[in-house]
């Protein structure tokens, strides 16, 4: 018999207790904007990304410097064994991304994108067990039921309290997040090596994209259009659509568009909307930060199925096809050079959205054919080695996440002893 099976056999032989997160700590959203005025003290931001793309939160991660006046530091304070999460997403799926806050964060406050869970009784071991159990069907099953919206998702602080979930002794808490951090910490270790990677893929792909006088730039208001994403939609067209549509996820995570998608839109016989073509630069329309704006992802593979574009989405499309393969495109648009030129197009105050007139302007080298076919051949096998779960490290990290997941869902999983019905 293994520690825990010991554990819940003497502490909770017949079950545990379910509880409402409410009952157990408290959620507040009333965070701080991003605005900058002269009058106000100068803090550092845990905003919507540091918690979307991170499990814990030390003082390493928060970077963003705004104001907020004194009584604001006060109330949207960090503090150690706080969860932040996620409390809205372009997809119900993507809501209640979960971090703890590993040590008191002086002069860091939270914005009001994000939303703050702070114990009644603060401890590592039920912040990280509780922040274990956003990632699974147990909390996620109640989010997909209680999110509302149209074109983003989310939940209210007092839907969030009435999450509930199974809470057993803090023994049988600490021995579960010490088993589950041992995974964690192996798949940590791998994406620490696939980390090293990307950052070396990133540096011969910015070295091979950038081009010295000899080649000609244009400007992409000059050799291409741009085009909007859906309009018109109500809630009811993507229930049961019949024609797949691009999410602003998928252009964000891919480099090349991933069209093996179920999301789904209804679209009427005739009715006008753009449609995706072979070789159309897909660009996220905003973000919270403008160094995430204008985020770009290629339809790299010919297709004869309509494909429609998110509204808070736009594409780019070349006048002439000729001139520019695709997968150089997927490459060029994430180097640094144009990720620089995009950023500078983004305006904006608490969200960040990207000017289509400005990016007329945004300037492009034009190497030959020939130069694009070399590059691409060797950006290629980098991104192979970096990200197909098939081959090396993605395939073992995959791996190592799919046990991962089995063991934490089965670890996770409780009898409730008052007949909690709902999930």
């Amino acid at each position: 018999m293994t520690q825990l099976e010991t554990l819940i056999q003497t502490l909770c032989p017949n079950g545990v207790k379910f509880v409402k997160l409410g009952e157990v700590g408290e959620f507040e959203n009333i965070g701080v904007d991003k605005k900058s005025n002269a009058n106000e003290q100068k803090v550092t931001l845990l905003n919507y990304v540091d918690i979307y793309k991170n499990k814990y939160i030390d003082a390493s991660i928060p970077s963003m410097v705004v104001t907020a006046p004194d009584k604001k530091i006060t109330q949207c304070n960090v503090l150690q064994y706080d969860i932040f999460v996620t409390p809205t997403s372009e997809t119900r799926d993507d809501i209640g991304h979960a971090a703890v806050v590993l040590e008191d964060l002086p002069n860091v406050v939270y914005s009001y994108h994000i939303m703050r869970f702070r114990l009644d009784e603060p401890n590592i071991d039920t912040a990280k067990f509780i922040r274990y159990l956003f990632e699974t069907p147990i909390i996620q099953k109640q989010i997909y039921k209680a999110a509302k919206g149209l074109t983003r998702f989310g939940l209210s602080k007092y839907q969030f309290a009435e999450l509930q979930i199974p809470l057993p002794p803090l023994a049988v808490q600490s021995e579960i997040v010490r088993v589950l951090d041992k995974f964690t910490l192996h798949k940590a270790e791998l994406a620490a090596e696939l980390a090293a990677r990307l950052r070396q893929y990133e540096y011969y792909r910015d070295k091979l994209l950038t081009f010295d006088d000899t080649v000609k730039r244009v400007k992409l208001g000059e050799v291409g259009e741009f085009y909007g994403g859906l309009t018109g939609k109500t809630k009811e067209d993507f229930k049961e659509g019949n024609a797949k549509f691009i999410t602003y996820k998928n252009i964000f995570s891919n480099l090349a568009l991933d069209i093996d998608i179920e999301d789904r839109v209804f679209i009427t016989e005739g009715e006008k909307q753009n449609i995706v073509q072979y070789g159309d630069v897909l660009f996220t329309a905003s973000s919270e930060t403008p160094d995430e704006c204008g985020m770009s992802s290629v339809l790299t593979t010919p297709t004869d199925e309509k494909l429609y574009l998110n509204s808070f989405c736009f594409g780019w499309r070349l006048f002439d096809k000729s001139i520019y393969l695709p997968d150089f495109l997927k490459h060029l648009f994430r180097c640094a050079e144009l990720r620089k030129q995009i950023g500078k197009t983004a305006s904006g105050v608490t969200r960040f959205n990207v000017s289509k007139a400005k990016m007329k302007k945004v300037s492009i080298p034009l190497p030959s054919l020939s130069e694009q076919e070399r590059i691409v051949s060797i950006l290629d096998r980098f991104d192979t080695l970096c990200h197909d779960i098939r081959e090396g490290l993605p395939a073992e990290i995959d791996l190592r996440q799919k046990q991962y997941e089995h063991y934490r869902d089965k670890l996770l999983t409780f009898t409730d002893i008052i007949g909690y019905k709902n999930l």
